[in-house]
């Protein structure tokens, strides 16, 4: 929520700005008729609440930021989200998962505080403040509580897990074993094909899906004229359908790789391209969805909603090539795709600065749709969810260096000076 509330409230932060004709045109339909009107029911009559001048709102409150600089502020919170990726997985693998994740989320919500007081400072002091609130961010203050509560690192150490569940998580770790001292094999990661086409796969279903979250406050407020109740509603409530889809589709998948109806890899392919390929084709109908609300909203849905696959497509990937590394590569994952959060934001800026349009807003969710057709392509081409070589652990040099020495030594075989049956060859000094 800390991530995406921005998103949303800076439609009411900003100043309105002219609206072109195009956008004009997209405010007479009947969705924004239903949205802009209230209605009240008295003696079976419908009575439309009058119309409120814009020389009558008062917006001394509000902030003359351009779209670049609205694309600055929200694109900030990915500056360095990416930074904390790869050595959040290292953490997680010393301290444990829930220390390394929920001390990130605490930080996160106590920054979430000073927003407002920023704000009214100054641009770059707002920026400030979500540069690192992305640089701790995962969650929030309320989740923390919880997450300390109720999650653990392993199943060995959960106190509630039946004996049946415990055994059945540990027999599908694939060879996980315990880390130990252990070294990680950064040149066999970072060279690995499969590891960089499952990257280029979240790359194009991080882009699509993240200019859903982000944009869509500002797409449906300058284009659609919805007010901010009715821009909070249609951009929050796709996200408890990608909740539930995800929770069915994974169940699903689980049937199919448990019933032998279909292999890991195959199950992987049609969850990315779930997730990646179908939001790619509902982006680029909304790009084309024109003025046409209903369409709109539909395809809005349609397309976070379906992102649900994700859990059972690339992230899953990750722990099937390496369950010993999946942190390591979840992380790593997240250094070059969190790209997409504020590189997006950017190019929007950059289209749509004075010229709020139709057209404009198409080539935004065209760039969208390219990306998450790529990616679906490389993984459905190259994609595998073989587990990796490499996922075996490796001892640290030092120990790496006893054992050689252990398997090299010559087996020291004593002789008794009666035994004539021993040939020259087993005969071997001894101390």
């Amino acid at each position: 929520m800390l991530r995406i509330n921005l998103n949303l409230t800076i439609v009411a932060m900003v100043m309105p700005r002219a609206k072109v004709s195009t956008s004009s045109q997209c405010i007479k339909n009947l969705w924004s008729h239903i949205l802009y009107n209230r209605t009240y029911d008295s003696y079976n009559k419908t009575t439309p609440t009058p119309p409120i001048l814009e020389q009558d709102v008062n917006y001394d409150d509000r902030f003359p930021w351009s779209e670049n600089q609205q694309g600055l502020i929200l694109g900030a919170y990915y500056w360095l989200h990416w930074a904390t990726q790869l050595p959040g997985g290292l953490l997680a693998r010393r301290y444990g998962t829930k220390l390394v994740y929920g001390l990130g989320n605490f930080l996160t919500a106590l920054f979430g505080f000073l927003i407002p007081l920023m704000t009214h400072y100054h641009l770059y002091a707002l920026v400030t403040l979500r540069v690192l609130q992305g640089l701790f961010a995962k969650e929030s203050f309320r989740r923390y509580c919880f997450w300390l509560l109720l999650i653990h690192d392993s199943p060995q150490q959960h106190p509630r897990i039946s004996d049946e569940e415990k055994k059945y998580i540990l027999d599908h770790l694939g060879d996980s074993v315990d880390e130990g001292q252990t070294a990680i094999p950064w040149k066999e990661i970072l060279t690995s094909g499969p590891v960089w086409i499952t990257i280029i796969s979240q790359w194009g279903g991080a882009w699509g899906f993240l200019t859903l979250m982000t944009q869509a406050p500002t797409y449906f407020n300058f284009i659609h004229g919805w007010d901010i109740n009715a821009t909070g509603f249609l951009s929050g409530s796709p996200h408890l359908f990608r909740m539930i889809f995800s929770y069915y589709y994974s169940i699903m998948s689980d049937w199919l790789i448990r019933t032998n109806k279909m292999s890991l890899t195959n199950v992987r392919k049609i969850a990315m391209f779930v997730c990646t390929g179908l939001q790619g084709i509902f982006i680029l109908a909304l790009g084309y969805s024109g003025c046409h609300s209903t369409l709109v909203v539909i395809f809005m849905i349609a397309g976070t909603t379906v992102n649900g696959a994700v859990s059972a497509g690339p992230l899953a990937t990750f722990v099937d090539l390496s369950p010993n590394y999946a942190s390591i590569l979840l992380g790593f994952c997240g250094m070059v795709v969190i790209a997409c959060g504020f590189i997006s934001p950017a190019i929007v800026g950059i289209l749509t600065h004075n010229n709020q349009t139709v057209s404009q807003w198409r080539l935004v969710f065209i760039i969208a749709a390219i990306n998450t057709f790529v990616g679906t392509v490389v993984y459905l081409v190259f994609g595998t969810s073989k587990e990796q070589p490499w996922n075996k652990y490796s001892k640290s040099s030092k120990d790496n260096g006893q054992k050689l020495e252990e398997l090299t030594a010559k087996p020291i075989i004593k002789i008794e000076e009666g035994d004539k049956d021993a040939t020259e060859k087993d005969r071997m000094i001894t101390d």
